[in-house]
């Protein structure tokens, strides 16, 4: 469709809309702020929870915006714990038909991002500046503000009708900025540097660029075998990194540690070295040897562990014995002492059967097939077959043939 403009009305044939003339102005009159003077609509902080649009005009889709005097915007109360980014923007409402300025608040997050602008029929947005608040926030500082109005994207510089653009204020504000960052930088590495001097020293800081420059190569081949470690531990471990897989051999040397100390004991300990452990289990060792051979068992540090326990067993700790007394209601029919469980066969057996009348003394040696009895209240002794002992594995069997007696006495010794 053909469109012309402007014409005179004859008997009101040319009649224009408002959007017309914006149109118009449009084609000719980019958006943004005015330049001049370099304070127009700059946003400033009033050291609380309020911002200052100061006095200035901005073109929108052709049509203009004038703030006369400076305007006072709130800012809403910080988070105790997230941040939040809010924007002030310049906004064109096409239904309520008019241009404001508003703060479009952004959204709590530990890294906040601004607000995105509206731009389609119903409104068109400049941003004038993006507003920090931090966590906890109680005020808002100049440095909290970043000034947008020279972002082409965001809000930008009206052209077209101007011939000088004043950047004074800005100039100003961004070397303010600059000068600020500076001495703030300037200061951290000053007391880093002395931090550093304080640690290595005149003669040592002299030499820290050879050091740097000797172990570039050193620090090139580390990369390549921590490549190669990488492909290993995929093998070793279940860790898909090098950090989590240095964790899990720490966690399995502890535990690998805490189940020796547990088996060993005293005087291993869970929290001990591993070499601890070792000199720990050698001193032991030592001290089985040492023992060993004080016990006849020829022993030295070069055998095995298994092999030392097992000379324990060769180790003669002396004839063992066993001793008893029976009343005769107790014995078997009154006259059978049968003795059982003991740990060990006896080779030499003593009793002693004592009654009102007389007295015996039995001996019998199973080593030498020799068995004696004395008896006071008879007068010869028993014969080697008449004699009733006998001895078993794990004790002995004694039939006496006299019923009238008291009690026996016994001693078995292997």
């Amino acid at each position: 469709m053909e469109k012309s403009f402007v014409f005179n009305s004859v008997n009101g044939d040319r009649r224009y809309k408002a959007e017309d003339f914006r149109e118009y102005f449009a084609s000719f009159i980019g958006n943004g702020v005015f330049p001049n003077p370099s304070t127009n609509l700059q946003v400033i902080a009033n050291s609380n929870m309020t911002i200052t649009i100061k006095q200035g005009k901005a073109w929108l889709n052709g049509a203009i915006y004038i703030n006369t005097d400076d305007y006072i915007l709130n800012i809403d109360v910080a988070d105790g714990v997230l941040n939040r980014i809010d924007r002030v923007v310049l906004r064109m409402d096409t239904a309520e038909r008019k241009i404001y300025s508003y703060v479009k608040k952004g959204q709590f997050a530990s890294s906040p991002v601004a607000p995105t602008l509206q731009r389609d029929a119903d409104a068109y947005e400049l941003a004038l500046a993006d507003v920090a608040v931090n966590k906890g926030a109680i005020s808002i500082t100049q440095a909290n503000i970043t000034d947008l109005r020279l972002d082409k994207n965001l809000c930008g510089i009206v052209h077209g009708t101007v011939d000088q653009i004043d950047v004074t204020t800005l100039f100003n504000q961004y070397s303010t900025r600059f000068k600020i960052k500076s001495e703030e930088f300037e200061k951290e590495f000053e007391d880093w540097l002395k931090t550093l001097k304080d640690v290595l020293g005149e003669d040592t800081a002299g030499n820290l660029l050879n050091l740097i420059t000797k172990n570039t190569e050193s620090i090139n081949n580390i990369k390549s075998d921590l490549a190669d470690i990488t492909t290993d531990t995929k093998r070793l471990t279940n860790a898909k990194d090098i950090t989590g897989a240095i964790n899990e051999l720490f966690t399995n040397a502890n535990n690998g540690k805490k189940l020796i100390s547990d088996v060993v004991g005293n005087p291993l300990l869970a929290t001990d070295t591993f070499q601890q452990q070792n000199d720990k289990i050698q001193s032991l060792k030592n001290a089985l040897v040492s023992n060993l051979n004080v016990k006849g068992q020829v022993s030295s540090n070069a055998e095995s562990l298994k092999s030392l326990i097992d000379k324990v067993l060769n180790i003669n700790t002396g004839r063992k014995s066993a001793s008893g007394k029976q009343d005769q209601k107790n014995l078997i029919n009154g006259i059978i002492l049968e003795v059982s469980d003991l740990d060990f066969k006896p080779s030499i057996i003593f009793l002693y059967v004592s009654s009102h009348l007389s007295y015996n003394i039995a001996y019998s040696n199973s080593s030498v097939g020799f068995k004696y009895c004395y008896s006071s209240g008879i007068s010869s002794n028993y014969t080697y077959a008449e004699f009733p002992l006998f001895i078993k594995s794990d004790g002995f069997r004694y039939e006496n043939f006299d019923t009238n007696f008291w009690d026996i006495r016994w001693l078995a010794i292997e």
